[in-house]
């Protein structure tokens, strides 16, 4: 049941999906950490590709996972596990071609990436999550999940031409996207990345640039995370380490701090 590949010391293997259950149960008892590639396996399996080193790694082995996520079309997206010696053999062996971007992966990992690309530009995050017992919502009046209808002010807001409402009715059908509205203005956003029966991830918290500071951002990330922990016991997110204004926000909301990530851009042009 598997493809490999060999390298001095170590074996690298492609997971064939009949194979995805013995991955997901190790995956899943760790939970929230691996939403990411819990998702993928469940949702996408076909247009994931899961690389695995068995090894003496808490989870039994270290994974490099390209993203089978709608989102990653245009580029690849790669999700990285286990230990530094496992993954710099996955990198070797399996990293795409470029545009590629490294997403959700253990900042322990990064002096191994750099190794492997010298030339990558790198982004520190933080990952953090909140549980119905720690949950502190705010008031967020104005608050409620877009529907189709709303592509043309998402698009609106995201600065884009009108012609682009068609992308944005994709991701809204795709996703549960909170809007923050004055009136039919959208202000704010928030939006999943990852909902499964344990964890919804959120991604894309933003807010016009010039109504920043006025709470629009704490009152669409509350409602957000109110609707994902009336459905899942825990609301993840990961945030830029270099924006304490966001943090701050979070753990208001008692999103507490857990791990640190990093986001790797090697030629995709993309930041967090």
């Amino acid at each position: 049941f598997y493809a490999s590949s060999d390298r001095p010391a170590m074996k690298t293997l492609l997971l064939e999906s009949d194979r995805y259950p013995w991955a997901l149960e190790r995956l899943e008892a760790e939970g929230l950490p691996h939403a990411w590639g819990i998702q993928d396996l469940q949702r996408w399996p076909d247009r994931s590709r899961m690389f695995v080193a068995e090894d003496s790694s808490p989870l039994g082995f270290s994974y490099l996972l390209v993203s089978g996520h709608p989102a990653s079309r245009g580029s690849s997206t790669v999700i990285l596990g286990g230990s530094s010696a496992s993954v710099a053999g996955l990198l070797e062996a399996h990293l795409p071609e470029p545009p590629v971007t490294i997403r959700e992966t253990p900042a322990s990992l990064l002096p191994t990436i750099r190794a492997h690309l010298p030339a990558a530009s790198v982004y520190l995050q933080q990952r953090m999550e909140v549980s119905r017992s720690t949950f502190a919502p705010c008031a967020a009046e104005g608050c409620r999940r877009l529907t189709v209808d709303d592509a043309p002010a998402l698009a609106k807001f995201r600065d884009l031409p009108p012609r682009a409402a068609e992308g944005q009715r994709h991701w809204i059908r795709g996703a549960f996207v909170m809007g923050a509205f004055e009136g039919d203005e959208l202000l704010a956003t928030a939006s999943t990345m990852v909902q499964t029966s344990g964890a919804w991830v959120l991604v894309a918290v933003e807010t016009r640039s010039e109504r920043r500071g006025e709470g629009f951002g704490s009152k669409v990330t509350s409602a957000l995370t109110a609707a994902g922990l009336a459905e899942v016991p825990a609301v993840s997110l990961t945030v830029r380490q270099d924006n304490p204004a966001a943090i701050r926000v979070y753990e208001k909301l008692g999103f507490a701090r857990r791990e640190d990530r990093i986001w790797v851009d090697h030629g995709a042009g993309s930041a967090p």
